[in-house]
């Protein structure tokens, strides 16, 4: 499917960051994300969204070609891959949202891989740091780190006068 930037719930998440100059391909075989994630509005979650993006060094120079395939980026034959849930769920703004999302090469078509979306539990999972649900540690958290910042900028500030 192509999926505009505004049908997404929450922000783009890296899966997997592949090197293939120095990656095996035993490392290509599985991946494997926990993540938490507040929703960024009110909606229907869906599932989640997969893309890829292709950083290719430019012969001669310093510069990257650069292929981006998410909603972002212009429309390509490559598209974005919509893992489904079986129903959608609504979702207030500031919700967590917790999933794990497997791939795992076919045993049987190597160039394909098959994928799994778990829903988890927001309070059975580490949350990222910064999180951006609503969740109380997570709140706290910011909170903290907020006033930490204020006061090392104070303290910079009060010493350079």
């Amino acid at each position: 499917m192509q999926i505009q930037k505004e049908d997404l719930l929450g922000p783009e998440v890296a899966m997997a960051w592949i090197n293939l100059r120095e990656d095996t391909i035993q490392d290509l075989d599985s991946y494997t994300i926990k993540h938490v994630v507040g929703a960024s509005r009110k909606g229907e979650y869906h599932g989640v969204c997969v893309w890829f993006e292709c950083n290719f060094p430019k012969l001669n120079s310093n510069n990257r070609v650069i292929l981006k395939t998410g909603p972002e980026s212009p429309a390509t034959h490559w598209k974005q891959t919509i893992i489904l849930l079986p129903e959608e769920q609504l979702v207030d703004e500031q919700e967590p949202i917790a999933f794990q999302l497997d791939m795992n090469r076919d045993q049987v078509y190597p160039r394909r891989y098959n994928w799994q979306l778990l829903l988890l539990d927001p309070e059975q999972v580490e949350h990222p740091v910064p999180c951006t649900c609503h969740m109380t540690n997570c709140i706290l958290f910011e909170t903290v780190m907020l006033q930490h910042r204020e006061h090392a900028i104070s303290q910079n500030w009060h010493n350079i006068n």
